[in-house]
C-alpha cells in the first residue's frame, strides 16, 4: 500500500469513529436527561387518614385518572366518571368515594370486596393532548 492509500484510510478511520463517538453522546446526554426529568411526568397516589386518596404530581396536568389497581389482589376499579387533574392542586377521593367503588378481579371478572383504607393502590392515566386555538382568520 502507498502512503497516500494509508493516509486516506486513517482519514476515514478518524471520521467515522468521530461519528459514532458524537452519536454515543448524543444518546447518552438523551439518557441522563430522561432520568433527571422523567419522575416529573409522573402522578402518585397517597393516602392520608383524613382526607383519604389523593394524587401528586411534581408537574401540573393535565392527567385523566380512569382506574384504581390493587396490584396485590388484582382487582381493578374503574373511576365514573374519570377524575381530572389539571393544575397542582392535589385531587382525589374521599374515604366514602374509595369504598363505594365497583372493584373487579382480574381473574373472575366478577365484582369482589374493595380493598381496605390505605392499601397501596396504583392509578391508570393518561396525559391528554391540548388543543391549540384555532386561528380566526382561515
Amino acid at each position: 500500500m502507498s502512503d497516500k492509500q494509508i493516509n486516506r484510510l486513517i482519514f476515514w478511520n478518524r471520521f467515522w469513529l468521530t461519528l459514532f463517538i458524537l452519536h454515543l453522546l448524543g444518546y447518552g446526554s438523551l439518557y441522563a436527561l430522561k432520568s433527571v426529568t422523567g419522575d416529573t411526568y409522573v402522578l402518585r397516589p397517597a393516602w392520608d387518614s383524613e382526607k383519604g386518596l389523593s394524587f401528586h404530581a411534581a408537574s401540573d396536568g393535565p392527567f385523566v385518572i380512569t382506574h384504581l389497581v390493587d396490584r396485590r389482589q388484582y382487582i381493578t376499579a374503574a373511576l365514573q366518571p374519570p377524575l381530572a387533574y389539571i393544575d397542582s392542586a392535589a385531587v382525589g377521593l374521599s374515604v366514602e368515594e374509595f369504598k363505594k367503588l365497583k372493584w373487579q378481579s382480574d381473574f373472575l371478572d366478577e365484582e369482589v370486596t374493595p380493598p381496605k383504607d390505605g392499601t397501596n393502590v396504583t392509578a391508570l392515566y393518561y396525559r391528554p393532548q391540548e388543543a391549540r386555538k384555532r386561528d380566526e382568520t382561515q
